[in-house]
């Protein structure tokens, strides 16, 4: 799913994930009191929600719509600056968003990215034990002293900056969980152009851990095997994510069962307000 929305100045991975989870909420949320906010702001079409007693600010713009989502303040005298006044959250660039929390199997495109030995890999929609349910539901079976390593593409999320505007940042989050039995799971962000992987720093998780949430931005993309990612001007980006699993000593196999749920990426193509 593609949406246009505005995202809040002091873009923190804090600020980030809770508008990603929460979506737009009730009043009260607790964010940081920023000095600059404005007492309004209105989305292209003009739309305007109030907050109550606590003000008016928008966290995000539905443009396709024409709607805005309310506004997202502080509770009276939950902290910041001037004495405990209600604090909102600043418009900052317009950003393209891609989701997906049900994916239906015709929505992602896998292919091995690094696969020793006679290692497999199988992935699927599930309806049982998601953040909530539904979630994506990935088995790796590896052999000893072996590696696989999977590319989880969404064919529909994807940008072009050569035709629709630079990319200023890119910022991703998702649920991930190492099923129980499954000991481990490794998760990274993914972006694809020309061709080319470009993944981030790892999440390993235990199947003690339970569903965990992760941010990655754009500064930890790096390449997979060369090349440089064009965020200025280049051919069409992709997005999705990676799920890998290894296996050294002890049982000949093994099978690695990973899930991964509320899978989003927020392309802003203006830079933030300072």
């Amino acid at each position: 799913m593609r949406r246009y929305v505005r995202l809040p100045l002091a873009f923190t991975t804090f600020a980030f994930l809770t508008v990603l989870i929460m979506g737009s909420g009730d009043c009260n949320q607790s964010w940081t009191r920023l000095d600059a906010c404005t007492a309004d702001f209105q989305c292209e079409e003009g739309c305007a929600e109030e907050c109550g007693d606590l003000g008016v600010m928008f966290a995000t713009c539905n443009h396709t719509q024409a709607t805005c989502n309310p506004c997202i303040c502080n509770e009276p005298g939950t902290g910041g600056s001037g004495g405990g006044g209600p604090g909102c959250i600043c418009p900052g660039p317009d950003c393209v968003e891609f989701s997906d929390d049900r994916f239906d199997a015709a929505d992602w495109d896998d292919s091995a990215l690094y696969i020793t030995g006679d290692n497999t890999y199988s992935a699927e929609q599930r309806s049982d034990d998601g953040n909530p349910a539904p979630y994506r539901f990935v088995a790796h079976t590896v052999g000893q002293n072996s590696s696989i390593w999977v590319a989880h593409e969404k064919p529909d999320a994807s940008y072009e900056p050569g035709g629709e505007g630079a990319i200023q940042s890119i910022h991703y989050a998702f649920d991930g969980r190492a099923l129980e039995g499954s000991r481990q799971a490794s998760l990274k962000a993914l972006a694809k152009q020309d061709g080319q992987w470009f993944w981030t720093t790892n999440l390993v998780l235990i199947d003690e851990d339970g569903w965990v949430t992760k941010t990655w931005t754009d500064d930890q993309l790096e390449p997979f095997s060369g090349g440089a990612l064009n965020l200025e001007d280049g051919t069409s980006i992709t997005f999705g994510f990676y799920t890998g699993a290894s296996h050294t000593v002890g049982v000949p196999e093994v099978t690695r069962n990973t899930g991964v749920d509320n899978w989003r990426v927020v392309i802003c193509t203006q830079p933030e307000i300072p």
